[in-house]
């Protein structure tokens, strides 16, 4: 199995939107479980500056199928992990199956020096008919961090930004492709997927009473204002074609690269501070963007490497408190933001008035310190969102506290 390897003259973080030098040629071995080696340098994973390649020979057109768009056309899959070793595997089986074969897939691991995406990437492609093509690059965990890494080391002229714990068909990247390869898609910047496993949810009380108090603009599904306030895609019922929205899911994000010239994810949000929808109204600003009814997936939502609830309350709160504070501009704004403040307190304090328990008062408690941190936010800032809210959330808990991204 030929393998390549190697490290980067500069960090991304040093080149920052400049790009980064990816790589030398050094050699190192790795040894996996099942007692395997593969190239490499022993005993450390890779740094955000650095990038171990697994490479297998792809398959000749007599293996991969037909292809079944235009050629020129290429995917770069960029799947960022943290821990979920079994799901990451998963992900894999789907993209080594897959009968468009023009694209590349890079795995951001912000696992550090213990690694089960390394393990397993290591297992996935020493297997005797593997027909994959896998970058692995380290990186700081982080989501906005792991994204960039990506985006950065990305070739193809689509950027296919994957949760680690997704699924999909067989022809997934073929229907992409040939989406983006219609004439009337020319001015479409990028596309969500339907999930077919979490979406038609239904408009539980607490979103149309949001409604109903002004917090969010309606309940029509991908609806965003300019101050972020977002409705959920999940409310949509399966159909086929196409619906214009105002903002991507970060579980399947698909960019045309022009789309993206320029743009980086903001590191100083947290993993639920909705990076996602900061990300896609700003491509919005140019570009169209699109749910696609016929583009199925399905996101498993795996609970392993997954923040606690409140953790997650925190970092949405935060994220809704810095968005105003970036985006608020005029009497009528900072009105809107004070309605929506008062509108979530006050459906929080409902809940506790339904059902009194630590996890609701916790919930108001963490959603308004959050927020107004988020709110205090400075421009200028350089520094990384205050420490996270660390107290497990006991059996049992509400729900409340799950509305966080």
């Amino acid at each position: 199995m030929p393998v390549r390897c190697g490290f980067s003259l500069d960090s991304y973080h040093k080149n920052g939107s400049q790009g980064a030098e990816l790589y030398l040629e050094p050699s190192f071995s790795l040894q996996t479980s099942s007692g395997d080696t593969l190239s490499g340098r022993a005993g450390r994973i890779p740094s955000s500056s650095e990038k171990l390649t697994v490479q297998t020979t792809r398959p000749d057109a007599k293996t991969a199928g037909p292809m079944t768009l235009r050629a020129s056309a290429r995917v770069s899959v960029i799947i960022c992990t943290y821990g979920r070793s079994t799901a990451l595997e998963d992900l894999l089986r789907c993209l080594e199956v897959q009968t468009f074969r023009n694209f590349e897939v890079l795995i951001i691991d912000g696992n550090g020096e213990i690694s089960p995406a390394r393990e397993t990437v290591g297992k996935f492609l020493s297997r005797p008919n593997a027909t994959l093509e896998v970058t692995l690059l380290g990186s700081p965990k982080g989501l906005t961090r792991q994204r960039n890494v990506g985006l950065v080391a990305a070739t193809g002229s689509l950027i296919c930004f994957l949760d680690d714990d997704v699924t999909f068909d067989e022809d997934f990247l073929a229907k992409v492709a040939d989406l983006f390869g219609r004439p009337e898609m020319k001015n479409v910047g990028g596309i969500t997927p339907y999930d077919s496993l979490n979406y038609a949810a239904p408009i539980t009380w607490r979103w149309r009473l949001r409604n109903l108090l002004g917090t969010i603009p309606s309940l029509d599904p991908g609806q965003v204002d300019h101050l972020g306030r977002a409705v959920p895609l999940s409310f949509l019922k399966p159909w086929q074609g196409q619906k214009e929205i105002g903002w991507l899911g970060g579980f399947c994000m698909i960019y045309r690269r022009e789309a993206t010239e320029g743009l980086r994810f903001d590191e100083l949000l947290p993993t639920y501070a909705g990076e996602d929808r900061d990300f896609s109204m700003r491509v919005g600003k140019n570009w169209r963007l699109l749910i696609c009814g016929d583009l199925s997936i399905e996101h498993h939502y795996s609970a392993h490497g997954r923040d606690i609830d409140l953790e997650r309350l925190r970092q949405s709160s935060y994220g809704v408190g810095r968005r105003f504070a970036q985006s608020a501009r005029s009497f009528v704004d900072y009105l809107t933001v004070a309605r929506t403040f008062l509108g979530d307190l006050a459906i929080d304090a409902i809940a506790i008035a339904r059902r009194p328990n630590r996890d609701n008062l916790m919930t108001l408690i963490v959603r308004a310190r959050a927020f107004f941190t988020g709110l205090r936010f400075n421009r200028n800032e350089t520094q990384p969102p205050p420490a996270p809210y660390l107290r497990p959330s006991p059996p049992g808990h509400s729900d409340s506290i799950s509305q966080t991204r």
